[in-house]
């Protein structure tokens, strides 16, 4: 755990303008507002983590049955390397955030983002297979890989 805490609430339309602009400093392909606002209710489960009450990052689930893939999640750049991201993944992984039925977690990260697949690992994801040509970039197209991790409540 960092050194500074972080407060994590459900995300609102409140939240939007601080988590877009987060998404387009963080992200290769962002989120569009109307993304997020889908992200708001159905089986999308979204928070935002805070520090003196300032978004500092956020992510979004998609849950369905007994499984979850965590959809996206960023920090700001200006807290980057401080635990946050960390700190509010290994919280989601636990209930009230993640429901106890939840089995298995899954996600994509771009094969070139070692530091996303370093954290990931370190909270007891694998990678299970890769997804070729998934993500866009500036000159070409990027792999995804597919990271899973089994019994999430439990490992956390």
């Amino acid at each position: 755990m960092s050194g500074l805490p972080i407060k994590i609430l459900s995300m609102t339309a409140q939240h939007l303008p601080s988590v877009t602009e987060i998404e387009s400093q963080t992200q290769l392909s962002p989120w569009s507002r109307k993304e997020f606002e889908r992200s708001l209710s159905g089986v999308r489960k979204s928070w935002v983590a805070l520090r003196d009450n300032i978004v500092v990052g956020y992510a979004v689930f998609s849950v369905i049955a007994s499984e979850a893939e965590l959809l996206t999640i960023s920090v700001h750049p200006e807290y980057q390397g401080q635990g946050i991201a960390s700190d509010f993944l290994a919280s989601l992984m636990l209930p009230p955030f993640l429901e106890p039925s939840v089995e298995r977690v899954f996600l994509e990260v771009r094969a070139s983002n070692l530091v996303a697949q370093s954290l990931y690992e370190k909270l007891g994801f694998h990678q299970i297979g890769v997804r070729e040509n998934y993500y866009p970039a500036k000159s070409h197209r990027e792999d995804a890989f597919i990271f899973a991790r089994e019994n999430a409540v439990e490992l956390a």
